[in-house]
């Protein structure tokens, strides 16, 4: 089928495993590349019978294992050989794997099948990022066009690989798209539990505010672009009602008819924090969503905190 997605995806994270429920529900193929479940890589299966299951980076005693379990294509038993015979046929990739301090581990690996243009049919190329790029910018909203200033280590680090993939659309005009992301959640990646057990702290830090991005959300943009491409451009997902944290836990309980979370002032608490949470606190930001919705004409199923936390209740319920 001329218009059919094959998509490839190097990373399969919490957001990954969303986008490619909704390749199950379009009738999507897909490939998972490469996932790590508590350090070890794990392989899987893919959807169809003509796409078996192949993993990039899975430990060189385990690639015969994988070999042994193709039935096609027949080609001498070499593990590149049938990571080569099946990028011409994808369509679509999805980057969702963290950088590292210095550069970006997909990246490393597979930026010469880009270079020279093993991926045929290639119309679309994905990089999630964060919004954590853009620094401290206090009560500016933040634009795709806004220059970054990251004053965190994971800000820098994204910013770094986002110029990674960015650089091959810019030279050898691979079709990538960037989106950066706000603070996910989403099921199983939300306060409720916390506060349906008393063991939630808000923590207050004066004038701090910001976005959020439910994962069903951020599914739902990522495959618009894939159906829409335009290569080259970075996108904003973001809700349309940041807000302090604390805020967010008070309507969770408030829906729940629980006590409302004790609130503790970050300056009594960040020693006690993980430097990915005190990092969350040290930066401002109002992010602007409204290019989304314009180039690619989208509308978000859940564009503020509420819709979202309603949705992760009502399926908790039933």
């Amino acid at each position: 089928m001329q218009n059919e997605k094959i998509i490839l995806f190097l990373g399969h994270g919490y957001t990954a495993s969303y986008i490619q429920s909704l390749c199950d529900a379009q009738k999507c193929r897909y490939l998972i590349a490469s996932t790590r479940d508590n350090g070890a890589s794990k392989i899987f299966h893919f959807n169809t019978q003509d796409y078996k299951n192949f993993n990039f980076d899975i430990a060189d005693d385990l690639k015969q294992q994988a070999i042994n379990s193709f039935h096609t294509p027949p080609i001498n038993h070499n593990y590149m050989d049938y990571v080569k015979h099946y990028l011409p046929h994808v369509t679509h990739i999805l980057i969702s794997s963290p950088p590292y301090a210095n550069g970006d581990y997909a990246f490393d690996k597979y930026q010469d099948i880009f270079k020279n243009n093993l991926c045929k049919n290639l119309k679309w190329v994905g990089y999630l990022s964060a919004t954590s790029v853009y620094g401290d910018i206090q009560k500016q909203k933040c634009t795709e066009d806004m220059p970054c200033n990251p004053k965190t280590i994971r800000g820098q680090m994204r910013l770094n690989a986002e110029h990674l993939w960015y650089g091959l659309y810019q030279k050898h005009q691979i079709p990538v798209h960037i989106f950066r992301l706000s603070g996910i959640y989403g099921q199983n990646r939300n306060k409720i539990l916390d506060i349906q057990t008393g063991t939630a702290i808000s923590i207050i830090k004066d004038h701090h505010i910001s976005n959020r991005i439910y994962v069903r959300d951020i599914a739902l943009a990522v495959m618009a672009s894939m159906n829409s491409p335009t290569a080259g451009e970075i996108f904003n997902l973001s809700d349309d009602m940041p807000c302090a944290s604390d805020v967010v836990n008070d309507y969770i309980a408030d829906l729940l008819k629980l006590p409302r979370p004790q609130k503790v002032l970050f300056s009594d608490y960040e020693h006690k924090m993980s430097d990915m949470a005190r990092s969350f606190y040290l930066e401002n930001k109002y992010i602007d969503n409204f290019k989304i919705k314009k180039m690619l004409n989208f509308t978000f199923q859940y564009p503020t905190y509420k819709e979202g936390i309603l949705d992760i209740i009502q399926d908790i319920r039933e």
